[in-house]
């Protein structure tokens, strides 16, 4: 009897510990969270290449031997210009994206879906300096765990997350 009730206790611990661990991972806190890059990334490539942690992923096309350097700025308003009426930045931080050693041809710039963005309506911007307006770019939702939001965009630039 001695060894079914050690038995049991300890089984009764390890569920205990399981429990909790879960609770703590899976906190609503902690939902889409993941890590930071640093401010400032370059990345030679050859064809394709994908750049980040899950914070930022970036899919893009040059030609081969060039660099591409993304730059995250901080307080996108105080930077370029205030979204257009009615909307919002729905990340405190705009993407500066350039290319050195060779011609820009595409990109595709995703961000997780986190929890605060799922009933909104997001789309990725570049600033228009000329004109001093963001533009909007085509933007799509790709299924997967977390779902990411991504923009598809042609030229070098200043990128934000923008919407309601």
């Amino acid at each position: 009897m001695k060894k079914y009730t050690r038995l049991s206790i300890a089984v009764l611990f390890m569920l205990v510990v399981a429990v909790a661990a879960v609770r703590t991972w899976a906190a609503p806190g902690r939902q889409g969270t993941v890590p930071l890059l640093p401010l400032v990334t370059t990345v030679t490539l050859q064809e394709t290449a994908n750049f980040g942690t899950g914070t930022v992923s970036v899919d893009a096309l040059t030609t081969p031997g060039s660099i591409l350097t993304i730059t995250k700025v901080e307080n996108p308003a105080s930077v370029t210009g205030a979204p257009p009426d009615g909307l919002k930045f729905l990340i405190d931080q705009i993407l500066d994206i350039s290319v050195s050693n060779g011609p820009f041809m595409s990109a595709q710039i995703c961000v997780p879906q986190a929890p605060n963005l799922v009933n909104k309506t997001a789309a990725f911007h570049l600033w228009d300096a000329v004109k001093k307006v963001w533009v909007a770019v085509p933007t799509e939702e790709k299924s997967g765990t977390p779902p990411l939001i991504c923009g598809t965009i042609n030229s070098p630039g200043q990128y934000a997350l923008i919407g309601k």
